[in-house]
Protein backbone atom coordinates (compact mmCIF):
# COMPACT_ATOMS: atom_id res chain seq x y z
CA UNK A 1 0.00 0.00 0.00
CA UNK A 2 1.24 3.76 -1.08
CA UNK A 3 1.36 6.87 1.16
CA UNK A 4 -1.72 7.89 -0.67
CA UNK A 5 -3.61 4.52 -0.11
CA UNK A 6 -2.77 4.35 4.01
CA UNK A 7 -3.88 7.85 4.20
CA UNK A 8 -7.22 7.20 2.27
CA UNK A 9 -7.94 3.81 4.14
CA UNK A 10 -7.07 5.83 7.47
CA UNK A 11 -9.52 8.50 7.03
CA UNK A 12 -12.02 5.68 5.40
CA UNK A 13 -11.47 4.00 8.19
CA UNK A 14 -12.13 6.55 10.94
CA UNK A 15 -14.83 8.40 8.58
CA UNK A 16 -17.41 8.62 11.27
CA UNK A 17 -15.11 9.92 13.97
CA UNK A 18 -14.18 12.38 11.43
CA UNK A 19 -17.28 13.67 10.89
CA UNK A 20 -18.66 13.25 14.48
CA UNK A 21 -18.75 16.51 16.93
CA UNK A 22 -15.36 15.79 18.61
CA UNK A 23 -13.35 16.23 15.83
CA UNK A 24 -15.93 18.83 14.12
CA UNK A 25 -15.44 21.40 17.10
CA UNK A 26 -11.86 20.79 17.46
CA UNK A 27 -9.73 23.64 16.01
CA UNK A 28 -9.39 22.01 12.49
CA UNK A 29 -13.28 21.98 12.24
CA UNK A 30 -13.29 25.41 13.51
CA UNK A 31 -10.12 26.62 10.85
CA UNK A 32 -12.17 24.79 8.00
CA UNK A 33 -15.32 26.83 8.65
CA UNK A 34 -13.04 30.28 8.88
CA UNK A 35 -12.30 29.38 5.33
CA UNK A 36 -15.54 29.52 4.29
CA UNK A 37 -15.45 33.31 3.55
CA UNK A 38 -12.60 32.86 0.98
CA UNK A 39 -14.57 30.79 -1.29
CA UNK A 40 -15.53 33.34 -4.38
CA UNK A 41 -18.27 31.12 -5.95
CA UNK A 42 -20.98 33.64 -7.85
CA UNK A 43 -24.23 32.98 -10.02
CA UNK A 44 -22.04 32.62 -13.59
CA UNK A 45 -20.76 29.57 -11.96
CA UNK A 46 -22.50 26.33 -13.42
CA UNK A 47 -19.82 23.54 -12.24
CA UNK A 48 -17.95 24.05 -8.96
CA UNK A 49 -15.89 21.17 -7.63
CA UNK A 50 -14.92 20.19 -3.99
CA UNK A 51 -11.46 17.77 -4.00
CA UNK A 52 -11.33 16.04 -1.05
CA UNK A 53 -14.97 16.98 0.39
CA UNK A 54 -14.71 14.52 3.09
CA UNK A 55 -18.05 14.28 4.77
CA UNK A 56 -19.77 16.98 2.74
CA UNK A 57 -19.82 20.01 5.13
CA UNK A 58 -18.70 22.53 3.21
CA UNK A 59 -20.54 21.22 -0.11
CA UNK A 60 -23.67 21.40 2.48
CA UNK A 61 -23.09 25.02 3.24
CA UNK A 62 -22.41 26.04 -0.37
CA UNK A 63 -25.74 24.12 -1.49
CA UNK A 64 -27.90 26.27 1.19
CA UNK A 65 -26.20 29.61 -0.85
CA UNK A 66 -26.71 28.14 -4.20
CA UNK A 67 -29.97 26.12 -4.35
CA UNK A 68 -30.78 25.57 -7.95
CA UNK A 69 -28.26 27.85 -10.16
CA UNK A 70 -24.87 25.70 -9.44
CA UNK A 71 -23.56 21.90 -10.13
CA UNK A 72 -21.75 21.19 -7.13
CA UNK A 73 -19.42 17.39 -7.19
CA UNK A 74 -18.08 16.43 -4.29
CA UNK A 75 -14.66 14.36 -4.92
CA UNK A 76 -13.36 12.30 -2.22
CA UNK A 77 -10.82 9.04 -2.43
CA UNK A 78 -12.45 7.50 1.09
CA UNK A 79 -15.26 5.14 0.59
CA UNK A 80 -16.97 6.00 4.17
CA UNK A 81 -16.66 9.35 3.79
CA UNK A 82 -18.01 9.49 0.64
CA UNK A 83 -21.03 7.60 2.18
CA UNK A 84 -21.46 10.15 5.07
CA UNK A 85 -21.33 13.26 2.02
CA UNK A 86 -24.11 11.68 0.22
CA UNK A 87 -26.11 11.03 3.71
CA UNK A 88 -25.75 14.62 4.71
CA UNK A 89 -26.51 15.96 1.12
CA UNK A 90 -29.08 13.34 -0.49
CA UNK A 91 -31.62 16.29 -0.34
CA UNK A 92 -29.84 18.81 -2.11
CA UNK A 93 -30.79 18.05 -5.69
CA UNK A 94 -27.84 20.23 -7.26
CA UNK A 95 -25.16 18.09 -5.28
CA UNK A 96 -22.97 14.59 -7.07
CA UNK A 97 -20.58 12.70 -5.06
CA UNK A 98 -17.76 11.08 -6.89
CA UNK A 99 -14.66 8.91 -6.29
CA UNK A 100 -11.56 10.14 -7.31
CA UNK A 101 -8.29 12.22 -5.97
CA UNK A 102 -6.52 14.77 -7.21
CA UNK A 103 -4.12 12.90 -9.28
CA UNK A 104 -6.68 11.32 -11.42
CA UNK A 105 -9.87 14.04 -11.64
CA UNK A 106 -13.15 12.71 -12.78
CA UNK A 107 -14.14 14.94 -14.94
CA UNK A 108 -14.02 16.10 -18.60
CA UNK A 109 -11.41 18.60 -19.75
CA UNK A 110 -12.03 22.36 -19.68
CA UNK A 111 -15.40 21.76 -17.70
CA UNK A 112 -14.68 23.07 -14.13
CA UNK A 113 -15.81 26.95 -13.31
CA UNK A 114 -14.62 27.00 -10.22
CA UNK A 115 -12.50 24.48 -8.03
CA UNK A 116 -11.57 24.51 -4.45
CA UNK A 117 -10.24 22.21 -1.84
CA UNK A 118 -10.35 22.42 1.95
CA UNK A 119 -7.55 20.91 3.94
CA UNK A 120 -6.59 18.63 1.46
CA UNK A 121 -4.37 19.00 -0.88
CA UNK A 122 -1.66 18.11 1.15
CA UNK A 123 -1.94 14.53 1.10
CA UNK A 124 -1.52 14.20 -2.12
CA UNK A 125 1.24 12.13 -3.77
CA UNK A 126 2.22 13.34 -6.65
CA UNK A 127 2.14 17.61 -6.61
CA UNK A 128 2.97 17.55 -10.39
CA UNK A 129 0.62 15.56 -11.52
CA UNK A 130 -2.05 16.40 -9.17
CA UNK A 131 -1.65 20.26 -10.26
CA UNK A 132 -1.56 19.54 -14.27
CA UNK A 133 -5.25 17.45 -13.71
CA UNK A 134 -6.41 21.01 -12.02
CA UNK A 135 -4.93 22.70 -14.98
CA UNK A 136 -7.00 20.45 -17.41
CA UNK A 137 -10.66 20.39 -15.99
CA UNK A 138 -10.52 23.95 -15.04
CA UNK A 139 -11.92 26.53 -18.12
CA UNK A 140 -10.22 29.16 -19.61
CA UNK A 141 -11.80 31.65 -17.36
CA UNK A 142 -12.25 29.13 -14.14
CA UNK A 143 -10.78 30.13 -11.27
CA UNK A 144 -10.10 28.38 -8.23
CA UNK A 145 -8.80 28.41 -4.10
CA UNK A 146 -6.97 25.72 -2.78
CA UNK A 147 -6.60 25.54 0.76
CA UNK A 148 -3.68 23.22 2.55
CA UNK A 149 -1.02 22.85 5.54
CA UNK A 150 2.05 24.19 5.23
CA UNK A 151 5.50 23.12 6.03
CA UNK A 152 4.93 24.94 9.67
CA UNK A 153 1.75 23.86 10.91
CA UNK A 154 1.51 22.60 14.66
CA UNK A 155 5.21 24.31 15.73
CA UNK A 156 4.34 23.82 18.89
CA UNK A 157 3.27 20.37 18.74
CA UNK A 158 5.64 19.67 16.92
CA UNK A 159 8.59 20.60 19.29
CA UNK A 160 6.93 18.81 22.17
CA UNK A 161 5.60 15.66 20.27
CA UNK A 162 9.22 14.55 17.64
CA UNK A 163 11.20 13.59 20.77
CA UNK A 164 8.34 11.06 21.67
CA UNK A 165 7.50 10.39 18.53
CA UNK A 166 11.54 9.45 17.86
CA UNK A 167 10.58 7.36 20.84
CA UNK A 168 8.46 4.79 19.90
CA UNK A 169 8.56 5.13 15.97
CA UNK A 170 12.19 5.03 15.58
CA UNK A 171 13.80 7.31 13.38
CA UNK A 172 13.11 5.62 9.72
CA UNK A 173 9.67 5.22 10.55
CA UNK A 174 9.16 8.72 11.92
CA UNK A 175 10.45 10.21 8.87
CA UNK A 176 8.49 7.76 6.88
CA UNK A 177 5.52 8.90 8.76
CA UNK A 178 6.22 12.79 8.45
CA UNK A 179 6.37 12.27 4.18
CA UNK A 180 3.17 11.21 4.41
CA UNK A 181 2.06 14.60 3.88
CA UNK A 182 3.97 17.16 1.73
CA UNK A 183 5.86 19.42 3.48
CA UNK A 184 5.19 23.15 1.25
CA UNK A 185 6.60 26.45 1.23
CA UNK A 186 5.49 29.26 0.20
CA UNK A 187 7.37 29.57 -1.86
CA UNK A 188 7.23 26.03 -3.31
CA UNK A 189 3.97 26.23 -3.86
CA UNK A 190 4.35 29.93 -5.98
CA UNK A 191 6.74 27.27 -8.26
CA UNK A 192 4.13 24.29 -8.32
CA UNK A 193 1.12 25.98 -9.32
CA UNK A 194 2.87 28.49 -11.45
CA UNK A 195 4.49 26.20 -13.88
CA UNK A 196 1.31 23.61 -14.23
CA UNK A 197 -1.32 26.93 -14.84
CA UNK A 198 0.65 29.19 -17.22
CA UNK A 199 -2.66 30.71 -18.59
CA UNK A 200 -3.65 31.44 -14.73
CA UNK A 201 -3.01 34.27 -12.18
CA UNK A 202 -1.65 32.66 -8.99
CA UNK A 203 -1.05 33.87 -5.52
CA UNK A 204 0.03 32.29 -2.42
CA UNK A 205 -1.00 33.75 0.84
CA UNK A 206 0.26 32.19 4.32
CA UNK A 207 -2.48 31.86 7.32
CA UNK A 208 -1.35 31.53 10.43
CA UNK A 209 -3.91 31.20 13.34
CA UNK A 210 -3.60 29.90 16.91
CA UNK A 211 -6.40 28.18 18.26
CA UNK A 212 -6.19 27.79 22.10
CA UNK A 213 -7.77 24.68 23.98
CA UNK A 214 -8.21 22.38 26.85
CA UNK A 215 -6.39 19.12 26.19
CA UNK A 216 -9.71 17.53 26.02
CA UNK A 217 -10.25 19.40 23.23
CA UNK A 218 -6.77 18.90 21.74
CA UNK A 219 -7.83 15.23 21.61
CA UNK A 220 -10.67 15.79 19.27
CA UNK A 221 -8.92 16.13 15.99
CA UNK A 222 -6.62 12.86 17.16
CA UNK A 223 -8.42 10.96 14.69
CA UNK A 224 -6.76 13.49 12.16
CA UNK A 225 -3.10 11.75 12.38
CA UNK A 226 -4.32 8.44 12.65
CA UNK A 227 -3.07 6.88 9.55
CA UNK A 228 0.44 7.92 10.67
CA UNK A 229 0.65 5.58 13.96
CA UNK A 230 -0.77 2.67 12.27
CA UNK A 231 3.15 1.41 11.83
CA UNK A 232 2.71 1.10 15.87
CA UNK A 233 1.20 -1.71 18.18
CA UNK A 234 -1.88 -1.51 20.22
CA UNK A 235 0.37 -1.04 22.89
CA UNK A 236 3.01 0.80 21.62
CA UNK A 237 0.44 3.65 20.50
CA UNK A 238 -1.68 3.60 24.16
CA UNK A 239 1.79 4.52 25.71
CA UNK A 240 2.80 6.75 23.17
CA UNK A 241 -0.48 8.89 23.34
CA UNK A 242 -0.05 8.78 27.60
CA UNK A 243 3.26 10.85 26.80
CA UNK A 244 1.57 13.01 24.12
CA UNK A 245 -1.26 13.85 26.34
CA UNK A 246 1.25 14.71 29.14
CA UNK A 247 3.47 16.72 26.70
CA UNK A 248 0.94 18.85 25.73
CA UNK A 249 -0.52 19.65 29.23
CA UNK A 250 2.80 21.17 29.88
CA UNK A 251 2.18 23.74 26.95
CA UNK A 252 -0.91 24.72 28.84
CA UNK A 253 -1.30 28.52 29.73
CA UNK A 254 -3.83 31.20 30.52
CA UNK A 255 -5.60 30.71 27.43
CA UNK A 256 -5.17 27.14 26.83
CA UNK A 257 -2.74 24.97 25.52
CA UNK A 258 -2.03 26.85 21.49
CA UNK A 259 -1.75 25.20 18.05
CA UNK A 260 -0.90 27.14 15.40
CA UNK A 261 -2.05 26.41 12.32
CA UNK A 262 -0.18 27.29 9.07
CA UNK A 263 -2.12 27.27 6.18
CA UNK A 264 -0.92 27.72 2.49
CA UNK A 265 -3.78 29.64 0.15
CA UNK A 266 -3.28 28.59 -3.17
CA UNK A 267 -5.57 31.61 -4.94
CA UNK A 268 -5.93 30.87 -8.86
CA UNK A 269 -7.50 33.38 -11.03
CA UNK A 270 -7.93 33.96 -15.08
CA UNK A 271 -4.99 35.87 -16.49
CA UNK A 272 -5.87 39.84 -17.20
CA UNK A 273 -4.75 41.50 -20.31
CA UNK A 274 -1.90 44.01 -19.43
CA UNK A 275 -2.52 47.00 -18.15
CA UNK A 276 -5.87 45.56 -16.21
CA UNK A 277 -5.53 45.25 -12.42
CA UNK A 278 -6.06 42.07 -10.90
CA UNK A 279 -8.36 42.18 -7.26
CA UNK A 280 -6.45 41.19 -4.60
Amino acid sequence: MNNSDRIIASYSRNAVEYAGVNNTESCWGALSRDLWPNLRINLNHRLVVDVGCGPGTTLLYLAELFKSTTRLIGIEPAENMRALCSKLTVHCPNIMVSGGRFESLPLEDSSVDYLYSILAFHWVTNAELAVREISRVLSADASGDIFFVGRWNGREFIHKTTPIFFKYMGAAQLFASARLRQQFTASAAMDLFKNALPGKTIHIQEIYRTYYDTLAGHWRWWVRIAGQLDCLSQAERSGCEKEIRDALQELEGPSGIPFTTHVLHAKITTQRPQGESVAM
